[in-house]
């Protein structure tokens, strides 16, 4: 539906541009020949539709599958032995920091869980990457380890770097406290992140095995996901930055 509630009508959202484009489109139509108002009508139309598909939670969540599922979960028994687990700390706290002690966003709470889950069958190392972010005293790589140490991680099992803030600092860091392990690399981040990860790391001649977490797209939607919802722009904001991104990395070399 347009809106989950009735406090929804009270906040601004684009929702709201939408209602007023829907009625300056009706307007343009019904504006008498001649009318400047009517010469815009097709355009008021195009913009519209533009609106209300950006809006729906189905687009949203279709682009967030074409990025997912380019690297599709993997069995953990599949995976080598004793490998050295690259975890990247969220860039970005796209949701408001969550309650717990550590302060960290739901992607690198996931991306931590995952790690250490991962740990538990594979063994091996684990290496932390990723630096503060503004109002955060400690950098999100030291949190992340403080975590996987609560869920069982050895801390003679774990490294960090505190140093990166972009994703190709994560990977171009992390290759340099790497240095000549010959062991299998394991790159945990979340799906929709591991596209532009797994490239920008084979640009540095990394070739880790992909260990998706943090899966934010849904597979099975009802009707409604094709109407218009407020709460559809949060996902649909996080997989534009990602594409977005993507793109900005091929263009400058890094991916």
């Amino acid at each position: 539906m347009l809106l989950n509630s009735p406090v929804d009508f009270l906040m601004p959202t684009p929702l709201h541009l939408l209602l007023l484009l829907i009625l300056l489109s009706a307007m343009a139509f019904r504006a008498a020949p001649g009318a400047p108002l009517r010469r815009w009508r097709f355009v008021l139309l195009a913009v519209t539709a533009w609106c209300w598909v950006m809006s729906t939670p189905v687009f949203g969540h279709w682009l967030g599958r074409q990025l997912e599922d380019r690297y599709p979960a993997v069995a953990v028994k599949a995976l080598p032995r004793e490998p050295v687990i690259l975890v990247l700390a969220s860039g970005e706290p796209w949701e408001p920091a969550m309650s717990n002690r550590y302060n960290l966003d739901l992607a690198s709470l996931r991306r931590t869980m995952t790690a250490a889950q991962t740990w538990r069958e594979t063994g091996g190392s684990l290496i932390f990457s990723g630096s503060t972010w503004q109002g955060n005293q400690r950098p999100a790589a030291e949190r992340m380890a403080d975590f996987a140490r609560e869920l069982g991680v050895p801390a003679d099992r774990i490294r960090f770097e505190t140093a990166s803030r972009t994703t190709f600092e994560n990977l171009r860091n992390s290759a340099a406290l790497i240095g000549d392990d010959e062991a299998d690399i394991l790159l945990v981040t979340s799906a929709w992140h591991l596209p532009r990860a797994m490239a920008a790391a084979h640009r540095l001649g990394l070739q880790p095995i992909p260990v998706p977490a943090d899966h934010r797209a849904r597979r099975e939607l009802t009707w409604r996901a094709w109407w218009p919802n407020s709460r559809a722009l949060p996902m649909l904001g996080l997989v534009l930055h990602e594409w977005i991104g993507w793109l900005y990395y091929r263009l400058r070399g890094w991916a």
